[in-house]
């Protein structure tokens, strides 16, 4: 058995053990990101993240992107695991303008891919970005794309998101973690598959050209 975690309905994280081996291996690997970040922190040191689904359609409708509040469950682990702070307080999913993302100013911005698949590359490049070139996440190169995020993060891959959340927003406590091969370990022991598996999942998941991993 391996120890797990757990939200309570009141966001707060129990932990315990577990024997079912897939459901086992999912929470150890997200115990241990949280381990890696669990010192309590003033809110003020905390970086502000930001997510924001950027699909090329959200011009349509008068918007940027579709920005993640704290009441969704990505925010949750993200302020109960990963121990960072969601930037925008209010509810929902709503869609934002450039000027409006601009005055968020998060330190890091993650893109999920439920609004479509985004590589970093297009937030610093594309046309329809060029609003928010200010904002201080994309000035200091702290953009980065999640993992193939349904609508909801409870799946048997959500420790890869949150590790990467974890490095990415506390790059110097997670500077001896290789992206790469963390997350070939993870699959590799999830699933049991030999390393041409592994490469497989990796590439079928879009990781190199999302440049999560090189």
């Amino acid at each position: 058995m391996k120890m797990f975690v757990e939200r309570k309905e009141d966001d707060s994280i129990i932990e315990g053990e577990r024997a079912t081996p897939e459901a086992t291996e999912v929470n150890w690997n997200a115990a241990v990101v949280k381990v890696g970040v669990k010192e309590k922190k003033e809110e003020e040191d905390k970086p502000d993240v930001l997510y924001i689904g950027v699909p090329h359609w959200a011009e349509r409708e008068g918007g940027t992107g579709f920005i993640s509040a704290i009441d969704r469950i990505e925010s949750v682990f993200l302020e109960n695991t990963v121990n960072a702070k969601t930037v925008f307080r209010g509810v929902g999913c709503p869609i934002m303008s450039s000027e409006q993302i601009l005055a968020l100013n998060p330190d890091v911005i993650m893109l999920p891919t439920y609004s479509g698949y985004h590589p970093p590359r297009e937030i610093y490049e594309e046309e329809r970005f060029e609003l928010i070139q200010e904002v201080k996440a994309i000035k200091e190169g702290r953009v980065y794309s999640l993992t193939s995020t349904p609508c909801r993060s409870e799946r048997l891959g959500f420790p890869v998101d949150l590790m990467i959340e974890a490095k990415r927003s506390y790059p110097e406590k997670f500077e001896d973690i290789d992206l790469e091969e963390w997350i070939g370990d993870y699959y590799r022991d999830l699933y049991d598959m030999d390393d041409d598996k592994v490469e497989e999942v990796k590439s079928s998941q879009l990781l190199y050209w999302l440049e999560i991993i090189e």
